[in-house]
């Protein structure tokens, strides 16, 4: 399998851009080891996270919008036809990291 970059924000610590094997076991490691939930944020960009991260009362992460929020370790990847992640661009990093910044990662609708 190729190696795509992805981001990966634990709650509390600065995002981190990391290389890593296109696998799915690799991004479930990433996000702790529970079942992963992709989340479409627009324009190719989507996370991963534990889809019961609440229920397990994972910390708190960042806000997802204005009703919702993320718990938990996230990965960030782009995925722009459907069939398999692919890696962030330079543009997708700057943009995550300055909305990071701010503890607001928005998602289109």
């Amino acid at each position: 399998m190729a190696n795509i970059r992805v981001m990966v924000k634990r709650p509390g610590e600065e995002p981190e851009v990391k290389e890593i094997e296109n696998d799915w076991k690799i991004f479930k490691e990433l996000i702790g080891g529970g079942t992963l939930e992709g989340v479409y944020l627009g324009k190719g960009l989507w996370m991963y996270d534990d889809d019961e991260g609440k229920l397990k009362g994972l910390p708190y992460n960042f806000n997802l919008g204005l009703y919702d929020f993320a718990v938990g370790s996230i990965v960030f990847f782009r995925n722009d036809y459907g069939e398999e992640e692919q890696s962030l661009t330079d543009k997708d990093i700057e943009f995550l990291k300055e909305r990071l910044a701010y503890g607001y990662v928005p998602i289109s609708r």
